[in-house]
Order: C-alpha cells, then structure tokens, then sequence
C-alpha cells in the first residue's frame, strides 16, 4: 500500500529496531519523491494518450490514424 519493496520493509524494520527514526523518515521521503515522481509520468502519458484518443475518428485509413501515427506507423501508405 506504501509502495515500499518487501526488501525495503526489512530494511526500514531493521532501522527502527536500530531507533534510527530519522533515517526512517529520509527512506520515507526518498520513496515519496518516487511515487511522485510516476505519478507524474503518468499523468503526462494520460494526457498524451487522451490526446490521441480525442483526435482518431476510430475509422477510415491507418495512415491518418494519430496514435498509430504517434506509434512510429508513419509507413502505413506502403502498405
């Protein structure tokens, strides 16, 4: 639920053991950035792809299709 690896739970366990809060908080923090950090790498690959979705009419021609545009399928005249 935290996002922490079952890895990093032991380490942060052994450090609470070691009453080392303060290096507790920094891991905490540090996998904060991380989720941040996805979350908006997320967003912006929501974004773009809604973009795409918006914009293709879901018929007619591959060539004039934006996401398979946006997928490197500019070659679909060739074929």
């Amino acid at each position: 639920m935290l996002g922490f690896s079952l890895k990093e739970i032991g380490e942060l366990l052994a450090l609470s053991k070691a009453r080392n809060v303060a290096r507790v908080k920094h891991a905490a923090e540090l996998k904060l950035a991380d989720v941040e950090k996805r979350i908006a790498s997320l967003v912006r690959m929501r974004d773009a792809l809604s973009t795409l979705v918006n914009t293709c009419s879901g018929h007619g021609d591959p060539a004039d299709c934006p996401i398979l545009k946006a997928l490197g399928g500019e070659d679909w005249n060739e074929h």
